[in-house]
């Protein structure tokens, strides 16, 4: 069983260590979805899908933002 949390801490404090290649790794799963939910937004012509695709896409630039 491992000691660690089970979900990564996504708040980066100076001075402690953190395990950057999880946030990188959630970033990009957010970007992922952000593009998927906006190209099924397009096909279908339907906006209720444009604005998670948009709250999935600012997520992952804070994500990708904190890693760097």
């Amino acid at each position: 069983m491992s000691t660690g949390p089970a979900i990564p801490f996504l708040v980066v404090v100076p001075g402690s260590t953190h395990d950057f290649s999880s946030i990188y790794a959630i970033a990009a799963a957010y970007a992922h979805s952000g593009g998927l939910l906006n190209n099924h937004a397009a096909q279908t012509e339907r906006l209720e899908f444009a604005f998670p695709a948009m709250v999935c896409s600012s997520f992952a630039i804070e994500l990708f933002l904190k890693f760097f």
